[in-house]
């Protein structure tokens, strides 16, 4: 990379696909804003899908993880002993790591700190006397004030750990539909964030779909954290519909396509290439769905605090169907998805977040 223009340390939580979406979506606009921008990524992801998301790779991929957010035995249920361990581990001399980081960021010398949402990389920025950015449609102080006791001496200091280290940002960004953000001495809402795609005409061929198939074709995805268990027995059997599923546990049928088949298309026009969605409503897919107008099929995972911000919103601003997790493990989703393809389209909402938050970087920098 050339040594020149504002240097940019991003750092980005592995907690799935979604806090990678987000930034990414961001951080491609700013790109384009100020071109000559160096730029460290700091995520557990691999560099591959950081570059897919980015659509660049012109960047330093830092592995050192400054994050724990929630360990999952897989994309529905949290591990807590394991979350409780890794959080008791971050917090021991939580001080110090925060010095250590802030000598690390020192010896980069980053002109900005764009967080999503890790918080010690944050404390760190400010003891290094960096300024940074936390875009945040959550935090995970919520995070652990949900899911441990308060009361409790361990989960209190994590908590008031995380809230203190928010408290250091610059400026946070809250993207559309977000949590209050109450952690943050100075935050703006800025509209939700997404890239959009194109409906690619040879995706439904690529995939072995005759031309004369005009069945619908559905997006069944649980995100970006492995272990997704898909009724695949009861979806081969619904054959009015072609089914796009992750993972390779299974073998393709007439009508069960696996995303695996998918690794030369981007992911943005996988989302725009497909008619319908069915998942968990996670930040990502939630503004995905309603961006791109497809009806969206959804259960709740039931302990994610920012699950009720998301569900509301997605009333709001596409069709959208709640089934129950049970439904979900029988398969019980085809008679909601087809009274929603039924059902009139609204208007799909204006997911320019990521410029509007792009411009707010520039005027920093």
């Amino acid at each position: 990379m050339a040594d020149h223009g504002p240097r940019i340390h991003l750092t980005i939580s592995s907690h799935g696909y979604g806090h990678l979406s987000q930034a990414a979506a961001l951080t491609r606009e700013l790109i384009k804003q100020v071109p000559d921008a160096i730029l460290r990524v700091q995520c557990n992801l691999p560099k591959k899908v950081i570059t897919e998301r980015l659509d660049y790779d012109d960047f330093e991929h830092d592995k050192c993880s400054m994050d724990i957010g929630l360990i999952q035995k897989d994309p529905i249920t949290p591990d807590l002993d394991a979350t409780y361990r890794a959080y008791a581990a971050l917090h021991n001399n939580f001080t110090e790591r925060v010095a250590n980081e802030a000598e690390r960021l020192k010896d980069w010398h980053p002109d900005l700190v764009i967080s999503d949402i890790p918080y010690l990389p944050l404390a760190a920025a400010s003891r290094a006397g960096i300024p940074s950015i936390s875009l945040a449609s959550l935090t995970w102080d919520y995070i652990i004030e949900a899911y441990f006791n308060l009361n409790e001496s361990a989960p209190a200091k994590w908590h008031a750990d995380a809230r203190a280290s928010y408290g250091e940002t610059t400026l946070a960004l809250l993207p559309t539909p977000a949590m209050s953000g109450d952690c943050f001495p100075n935050k703006r809402v800025i509209p939700p964030i997404t890239v959009l795609g194109k409906r690619q005409s040879a995706f439904r061929s690529a995939l072995s779909i005759k031309d004369n198939d005009n069945r619908p074709l559905i997006l069944c995805s649980l995100g970006g954290i492995p272990g997704a268990k898909l009724p695949i027995s009861v979806m081969a059997k619904e054959t009015d519909f072609h089914w796009l599923v992750n993972g390779c546990y299974f073998r393709a049928s007439e009508n069960i396509h696996s995303l695996d088949d998918c690794k030369n298309w981007q992911y943005k026009d996988v989302i725009a290439s497909v008619d319908g969605l069915i998942g968990k409503p996670g930040y990502g897919m939630a503004v995905e769905a309603a961006a791109h107008g497809l009806p969206f099929v959804f259960f709740r995972r039931g302990h994610f605090p920012d699950e009720p911000f998301i569900v509301d919103w997605l009333y709001k601003s596409t069709r959208t169907k709640e089934i129950s997790s049970e439904d979900w493990s029988a398969g019980l989703f085809v008679e909601p998805l087809i009274e929603l393809f039924d059902s009139p389209a609204p208007k799909p909402p204006h997911c320019n977040g990521a410029e509007v938050g792009a411009l707010v970087i520039k005027d920093l920098l």
